[in-house]
C-alpha cells in the first residue's frame, strides 16, 4: 500500500515530523524551566498540565497521520468529496 502512494503520503508525513520534532524541542524546554522551578518553588500543577497538554498535542498529530494514511489507502484523498 505505501509503496503505491508514497508521493501522496510525502507531505503528510513530512509535516507531522517537524511538528512532532517542535512540540517535543518545546517540551523539552519547558521541562528545563520546570526543574529549575521545581528547585526553588515546589510542583507547580500548571507545569504538569501544560506538560501533559504538550505530549498530548504529540499523541494526536501522529493519530491524525494515521487516519490520513489509512484514508489515502482507501482511494479518499479529498473528504470535500462527501459534501
Amino acid at each position: 500500500m505505501v509503496k503505491k502512494y508514497w508521493r501522496k503520503l510525502l507531505a503528510p508525513v513530512i509535516i507531522t515530523v517537524l511538528l512532532l520534532i517542535a512540540l517535543i524541542w518545546y517540551l523539552l524546554a519547558f521541562l528545563l524551566i520546570a526543574t529549575v522551578d521545581y528547585a526553588f518553588n515546589g510542583l507547580n500543577v500548571l507545569f504538569v498540565l501544560f506538560g501533559v497538554l504538550i505530549l498530548g498535542g504529540c499523541g494526536v498529530s501522529i493519530f491524525v497521520l494515521w487516519e490520513r494514511i489509512k484514508e489515502i489507502g482507501s482511494g479518499e484523498e479529498d473528504d470535500l468529496d462527501q459534501y
